[in-house]
């Protein structure tokens, strides 16, 4: 969530906010409420098509329908509603087993959706009451130090600054591995100097590096971005993650 607005484009931050409505009581676990897909974004809707709409002040909408939905809702439930039946896990229920089993269980989309989740965590730190000073993140050191402490909370073993083998006259060094889990993660900041063409060039050459990695199956690629320096993400995002090379790429871009 950025600037107080849900990302329907993104499943997991509509999920987390069904997750808040259910904790505040305007939707109930039932095993009808559920998340799905429409047009390109992600909706809470009851199945039984029987849950009120209440309009949404926390979601960008765009009059035109081009950019984004023209309107959008999201359900309340009423409390005498004949077609609930409680759900025994309320994940699973209403993300549906397969995709609720492969958010909890596969270390590489943990990873990922911690990348996702850092603007939330960075934001949280630089709030600070009592007169007390925050932790800003203002470069791409500051970012590896916060993203750190988010993977020890997930992962035993994470492992800082782990060289690669040499190639094409030099080395270079992940700014961690997962050995365990065969996971290596390389993390950008945006500048000035280092937009759209710098940063696809550098991953290219990353991840052409990481493959030769022994303990490295999947790269994670992760670009903080929160003065929305780069003019095309999705592109890169789309372009570079892929399977490639022995090395399964993921590239996220959060800002």
């Amino acid at each position: 969530m950025q600037n107080g607005k849900v990302d329907i484009g993104t499943r997991g931050e509509v999920f987390r906010h069904a997750q808040d409505l259910l904790h505040s009581g305007q939707i109930r676990d039932c095993i009808h409420m559920k998340i799905k897909k429409e047009r390109g974004w992600y909706v809470a809707e009851c199945s039984k098509d029987f849950a009120r709409r209440q309009k949404a002040r926390n979601v960008q909408t765009d009059p035109t329908g081009y950019g984004g939905p023209s309107w959008y809702s999201w359900p309340e439930c009423p409390n005498d509603c004949e077609f609930y039946e409680r759900s025994e896990d309320f994940t699973k229920s209403a993300l549906a087993k397969e995709i609720h089993d492969a958010i909890s269980t596969k270390p590489l989309d943990r990873v990922v959706s911690l990348c996702q989740r850092f603007p939330v965590f960075a934001e949280e730190l630089a709030k600070r009451g009592r007169d007390r000073q925050g932790i800003e993140v203002q470069d791409e050191y500051d970012v590896q130090y916060l993203f750190r402490a988010m993977l020890r909370i997930e992962f035993d073993d994470v492992r800082p600054e782990e060289p690669t083998p040499s190639k094409a006259g030099g080395g270079a060094k992940l700014d961690f591995l997962l050995k365990n889990e065969r996971i290596g993660i390389e993390i950008k900041k945006t500048r000035d100097s280092l937009r759209d063409a710098q940063i696809g060039e550098e991953l290219v050459v990353d991840i052409e590096r990481y493959a030769a990695h022994p303990d490295c199956s999947s790269l994670v690629c992760f670009v903080y971005d929160p003065e929305k320096l780069l003019d095309n993400s999705s592109a890169l995002e789309r372009d570079l993650s892929r399977k490639r090379e022995g090395i399964d790429v993921r590239v996220v871009i959060v800002r």
